[in-house]
């Protein structure tokens, strides 16, 4: 499969601007206190109420046809400390913000129900460059429909850029992403992006050094995540991690599903995780992070690809100290023949591995992947094709998928381990210690892990369950 093509010939984030400045908390002023709809309407209308001001809320809110604060050319730039009230949105285009620049939003509660089409949504805000949101909580309930590139959705910011963090915040709830599943050509196909806590995060810049600085750590997803257009990138945690953006000690539960007109993909933790072309730029991190999601990705057309902590790990990206314990399917349903977007010369394909559906390489992307000191505990990891496939080549181990053609298929596997009692349906060849990963067996005690490098002192506990937990 020509894995090169995934991205060259798709992706079109150029229209998306970030700025790439080092992210500083704004300076505070004096405290302004808001408690209800009409405070919010004076928000960015009255010089009492800027869109820099320090904003404390002092009561939970209730919310009808919201319309976010900020805009890509107002964003808020102050602080809001939610003083752990809750803003309950019943109905509108989105959470809470549309755009923050360096902005600070802590201790915020939101309920969120929105249907909207095309563009971001996000609990907290739908864009975020250059922020910190910390110790934030949302349950949303999310419809975004459109039928344009770089769609996203998440459960605490739909799109991150440069230099923002989200730190501390849990998102459950429902997350679903439509958009078309064919096109004639390039410009009529679709990326788009959903995961638990950010559809997006990193920087969209294709060349260059273009850092994205973005981290989403000590966080935490419940719920369904689902994303469906040409292109569809879902994860727990983050639909797609990029251009060294950095996911730590991060957990996701519940389902997570890609459906793909031609390349699906679907991670239990991220459905995406790569770096900047060429040799320049830091590769994404996906590291301490673990889920019990059950992972499907579902192609009508060529490959699908999923992975219990990611879809694909790709060009330099890392995988490190990790679990995942929830069932991953990656299954062809269409024959190939129809073209519906994308890639040339990419095979019927299924994709699918405990930890990732694949590692690979592909032409500017010279940098191998790395898997290391992670442990697949899923009870099973399944290719399936449908009639219309008639016989996908089958990519299925215990660690991680394969790249094809051979020469794109050069990820590093170090230490990892895998169940030994897992089933594999499809599996590819004979048990490989690289791909499938040394024998373990089904809940490791302790000092599997600590054979691993894994810290137990301020990272990692065992849980009553047997599994490891985050502290």
């Amino acid at each position: 499969m020509k894995i090169r093509n995934f991205l060259t010939n798709t992706i079109f984030l150029a229209a998306l601007v970030f700025t790439a400045c080092e992210q500083e908390p704004p300076e505070e002023g004096p405290e302004i206190e808001v408690s209800g709809a009409a405070d919010f309407a004076k928000i960015g209308k009255y010089t009492s109420h800027p869109l820099s001001g320090n904003y404390r809320l002092t009561a939970d809110v209730t919310l009808t046809a919201w319309t976010p604060l900020g805009s890509a050319s107002r964003p808020f730039t102050g602080t809001f400390n939610g003083g752990g009230h809750t803003i309950t949105i019943t109905s509108g285009s989105g959470g809470f913000f549309d755009t923050l620049d360096d902005a600070v939003v802590r201790n915020l509660a939101v309920d969120v129900t929105a249907e909207k089409t095309g563009g971001s949504v996000g609990g907290i805000t739908a864009f975020v460059y250059n922020s910190l949101i910390e110790s934030c909580r949302a349950v949303v309930n999310f419809t975004l429909t459109g039928n344009a590139h770089n769609n996203s959705a998440g459960g605490i910011a739909g799109m991150m850029g440069n230099y923002s963090t989200v730190r501390g915040c849990t998102a459950s709830g429902t997350i679903t992403l439509t958009a078309p599943l064919s096109g004639e050509d390039d410009a009529n196909t679709f990326m788009v992006y959903a995961g638990g806590i950010a559809g997006y995060s990193g920087s969209p810049g294709l060349a260059g050094s273009n850092e994205s600085g973005c981290l989403i750590e000590r966080s935490s997803w419940e719920g369904t995540v689902s994303a469906t257009s040409s292109f569809p990138y879902a994860g727990g945690v983050v639909g797609y991690n990029y251009s060294g953006a950095v996911l730590r000690r991060c957990r996701a539960e519940g389902s997570v599903t890609a459906t793909g007109g031609h390349l699906p993909y679907a991670g239990g933790v991220a459905g995406y995780n790569s770096r900047l072309d060429g040799e320049t730029g830091t590769p994404s991190t996906i590291e301490d992070c673990y889920s019990t999601a059950t992972v499907t990705a579902v192609s009508r057309s060529k490959a699908a690809l999923a992975g219990g902590v990611a879809g694909a790990n790709a060009a330099g990206a890392l995988i490190s100290r990790c679990y995942a314990t929830g069932a991953v399917t990656a299954r062809v349903a269409g024959d190939g023949t129809e073209n519906l977007g994308g890639s040339i010369g990419v095979m019927i394909a299924a994709n699918a591995g405990g930890i990732a559906g694949a590692q690979y390489v592909t032409g500017e992307f010279n940098k191998p992947p790395t898997i290391s000191a992670c442990a697949a505990l899923n009870a099973q990891v399944k290719g399936e094709d449908s009639a219309e496939a008639g016989g996908a080549s089958w990519n299925v181990y215990r660690i991680a998928g394969a790249g094809s053609p051979a020469e794109q298929d050069t990820g590093v596997f170090t230490k990892n381990i895998a169940w030994s009692g897992m089933t594999l349906d499809n599996h590819t060849g004979e048990i490989a210690a690289g791909k499938d990963g040394e024998e373990c067996v089904a809940k490791p005690a302790q000092s599997a892990y600590t054979v691993l490098e894994w810290n137990f002192n301020s990272v990692w506990r065992m849980g009553d369950d047997g599994l490891p937990a985050l502290r």
